[in-house]
Order: structure tokens, then sequence, then C-alpha cells
């Protein structure tokens, strides 16, 4: 039957060999509902277009391949098969209209339910909007081994919910690609999609509240993210988050193994990309994330990114406005707790505190990582320096640097601030115009526990006070600064120890304007200062 053929070829709902194979038949016929392809009687092999089901077409056959509708007993004659000839599911299929002001949640809900092991490829610029999905209970569930293309067609939502309940969960071994997620609420947008199971791939993602979310500092504590990741070996590509207050985070009950997120845009938020709960094997590439608006009282937000986990890359990463640190990756309250971190090509404009801040880590490399104006609300105080160095050992920090673009004082508290750190090596660094001073080193955490500190063409000038501070109450290790270029009104270095460190030596350009040294320990040691160039 050419006719037949010829439409189903052109709506694209079947490949060439399932028409060449099946639907050459002069068995076709339409019905109006599903009730009544499966109370009339067909011949076996007949194709069956069912209007209401958006046009669908299945196929009654006695093949006991198993199919999407499963076992349907056909005029109590026999027992037959019905299935979508081409596999191509759609939510039109099961009532959903798609046009922003129907609501099409239990289509939606129904079809989600049955697309599972299927590839789908939905109408281009749909709207489906679920505005009793909280109201219902319910979840729109897709299976494992899902493929669907949305085309950029949206889910739409309009419910607030302060039970956290997922609204949108995709399970394991399934390929997303377009995906529009999209809120009409003004307040929270809690857990809208929550993932759960191995191997997911979501490419051009899109969540978008349409206003922004509400800014309160700490209001959101009670709060759940809009995106939860639960699972290993996930891949997103190309994620967008606008207007939406807590972005994305890892399931803080269970560890999550090897994430790769490329391409990930966050446009006014409050917290960004979290990775609690410990997400091993990370990969962020490729980042830009916008904080709601600078300079706001309370700070507008908190870390842009965040966590802890072992194997960690963060490259490529623009950071502006956040409302706490920029970057604060916290692997544990133990030196070196957590192994291997590396971070390049970062660069980080107006963070609430610290631009970039690093607790218990071991083996790290930060490489052209650039901070500048910590405190984007007025001038720094404690906690809000260009980069913090906690409980960390085996560090190095490559042409970095930290500064502050208006002169005033406010390039972070300190430029560097080290405490309860070993084996740090800092190489072309430029700390310019911090608040307090351009290297703070400390430990306080644990005493005793900082020792080679190495500072290699280290160049500061316009510091406040001081170069560099060392603070102890207990034993301090090796300092020693080489090729190093100081300049400005402040002192050169800063000791209040109760034990001299056991070999500080400074070797450079110094010109300061202060004392070249004051101790202020009790107990004198080995302090070598040499100026000369």
């Amino acid at each position: 039957d050419s006719g037949e053929y010829n439409i189903i070829l052109n709506e694209g709902l079947v490949t060439e060999k399932v028409i060449t194979n099946v639907l050459i038949t002069n068995n076709n016929v339409t019905v109006k509902s599903f009730d009544e392809l499966k109370n009339a009687s067909f011949p076996v092999n007949s194709v069956v277009k069912v209007l209401d089901y958006g046009d669908a077409y299945f196929l009654i056959s006695n093949s006991e391949t198993s199919i999407l509708a499963g076992d349907v007993r056909i005029n109590n004659r026999n027992v037959a098969k019905i299935r979508f000839i081409d596999n191509l599911c759609k939510p039109e299929w099961f009532g959903a209209k798609g046009d922003g002001s129907t609501d099409d949640t239990q289509a939606i809900v129904n079809w989600a339910s049955r697309v599972g092991k299927k590839a789908c490829n939905l109408l281009q610029g749909r709207r489906y909007l679920c505005s009793s999905i909280v109201s219902d209970n319910q979840v729109i569930e897709f299976e494992a081994e899902t493929a669907i293309n949305w085309n950029g067609s949206r889910l739409e939502f309009n419910e607030s919910d302060d039970s956290n309940s997922t609204r949108v969960r995709i399970q394991g071994d399934t390929k997303m690609t377009e995906f529009w997620c999209f809120w009409h609420g003004s307040n929270y947008f809690d857990r809208a999609i929550a993932t759960s199971g191995d191997d997911i791939t979501m490419v051009d993602t899109l969540i978008e509240a349409e206003n922004p979310q509400p800014s309160e500092a700490g209001s959101g504590d009670s709060r759940d993210t809009t995106f939860k990741i639960n699972g290993n070996n996930h891949h997103y590509n190309g994620i967008e988050f606008k207007n939406i207050f807590w972005c994305m985070d890892g399931n803080p009950d269970n560890d999550v193994i090897n994430v790769t997120v490329d391409g990930l845009i966050i446009d006014g938020y409050g917290s960004g990309f979290s990775t609690q709960g410990s997400i091993e094997n990370l990969t962020i590439d490729g980042v830009t994330i916008r904080s709601i608006s600078p300079n706001a009282a309370p700070d507008p937000g908190q870390n842009a990114i965040t966590g802890g986990g072992a194997n960690m890359i963060v490259r490529n990463v623009s950071v502006e406005d956040s409302g706490e640190h920029a970057i604060y990756l916290s692997a544990g309250n133990t030196i070196g707790a957590v192994s291997t971190l590396r971070m390049s090509n970062v660069g980080v404009l107006s963070s609430g505190q610290c631009g970039i801040k690093l607790r218990g880590w071991d083996d790290v490399i930060l490489s052209n990582c650039h901070a500048t104006d910590q405190h984007n609300a007025s001038s720094a105080g404690p906690n809000e320096d260009g980069f913090r160095l906690e409980l960390c050992s085996n560090v190095k920090l490559l042409n970095c640097s930290n500064g502050n673009g208006a002169k005033n004082g406010n390039g972070g508290y300190y430029g560097i601030y080290i405490n309860s750190s070993n084996q740090v090596q800092i190489n072309c660094f430029t700390a310019d115009n911090p608040q307090e001073a351009a290297i703070y080193i400390s430990d306080s955490l644990v005493p005793g526990s900082v020792d080679d500190i190495f500072l290699n063409g280290v160049m500061c000038h316009d510091f406040t006070t001081d170069f560099m501070q060392v603070n102890s109450d207990g034993a301090i290790g090796s300092i020693i600064g080489s090729n190093l270029m100081v300049r400005g009104p402040g002192n050169l270095l800063v000791t209040d120890v109760s034990t001299a460190p056991a070999i500080l030596k400074l070797h450079g350009y110094l010109d300061v304007s202060g004392s070249d040294l004051v101790d202020n320990g009790s107990a004198s040691g080995a302090v070598i200062v040499d100026t000369s160039v």
C-alpha cells in the first residue's frame, strides 16, 4: 500500500528496513482510541493507526518478541502482541498536549514509565506543563536504557514544594539530549532532577527559573539542590542553570565515582556545583559561573564550586561575584586526607570570601589560577584571602596571582594563607595590594606541622602592612624564599613564634619602608634576610 508507506515515511516513524519487512500490507486500519484497538478484532500483521495516541501506529502480531504494550487479548480470540512500530514513543500518544497551558502531568508520567529501552525523538518546541506532580505525589521516572532527544521541548513546573520530593528521576544507561526543565514559581526549585544509576549521559541540558530565586543568606539550609547526582560513570556535556539558587551536587549519603562535567554555565545562583558526599574521579572542564548580584548585603549566596573527592580535575573556570568562596574544596580535617587535585586556567573576580580555598588535600597542582578582589561587598577580612591552604601537603602553585584592580587594599586579606601545611612550592606568584600581608604562615590547626615552604619568583607590591607574617605556638620548619621582588610601605617580615623557624631565608630584591625584620617572638633563631639582588 504505497499511500500508507509514504505517510509513515514522511512522519519519520520507522526505518526503511521496517517499512520493507512490516508495513507493506493491505491490512491497514484506523481507530480512534487505544481501547478500541484492544477490543476490536484484526488480522495478524495488521497495521493499526490510533488517532488519540498522536496518530501512533501499532502492529498486530503473534510474535513472542518483547514489546512496549505487553500481552493484549484481541476480541477474546487469542493473545497477540501490540508494539509501536517505530519504537519512538511520544508523550502525545498518552494524551499530552504540549501547549504550556494544559496540565500534562498524568500523560507525562505514563509516557515516562512506558518509554523505557526505546530511542525517542520528541516533537520540537513542545511545552509539557506538569502542574500537579507534587500534589499528586508522583514522579516522572525514566527507566534504564532510555535514549530521548527532546528537540528543545521542555518540562514545565509551577508547584512549590518544601518536602524536597524528586520530580524527575533518570535511571542508569540513559542518554538525554536537549533536555529543558523550566520553573514558573518564585520560590526554590528543589530536587527537580535526580539521577539514579550508572552510565548516564546528558547533552545540552537547560534548567531555568522564570524569576531569580530568593537570595537570602542561609535560607537554603533546609532546601535541596535542583539537580542531584547519584550513581557512577556520568557525563554531562553542556549543562546550564539560570536563576537557580541551589544548582547541582552529589548525593551526601552515597559516594559517586567517575563524573565528567564539560561546559557548565551557572548564571544567577546561590550555591553552584557541590561534590557533597564525595565525588571521586570528578572532572569539571569549561565552567562559567556568575552570582545573582555583587555587593549584596548579606552576601547573595554560597560557594560557586565546593566539596572534594579523590582524583579531582578542575580546569578552564571563570567565577564572578560568588557569595562566599569562589572555589572551596574541602577534602577532610586532617593533613593530606585525600589525594590528587589538579586545577588549571582558573579566573576569579569578586569573591565574597576566598578566591580559592583548599583543605585536607595531598598532591595538589594549581597552575594559571588568578583571583581578583576578594570580599566583593567591602574591605576584606579574615578567611577572605586570594589563596588559602589548610591541612595540605605536597602542593605546587605555578604561575598564579592575586590582586585588586581598584588598588583600594581589597586584594584579599592575605595573598596566600598557609596553615598547618607542608611541602608547599610557590613558583611565579604575584600578590598585588593585599589588605594585610602577601604571605601568611601559621600552624594553629596542627602545631608543629609547617615545614618545607618554598617561594620562588614571588613578586609583591603595594601591600598594606607586611610582606610575610609567620605565627606559631610550636616549631616551624624551613621557609625559604628566592628570587623575590618585594616593594611596599610595610615590613618585610613579622614573626610571632615561641620557637624560631629552623630556617627562614629570604633572597631577592627587597625594598620596604618598614623595618627589615620585626621579630615579636620570645626565642631567637636562624633567621637570614638577604637583601641582595
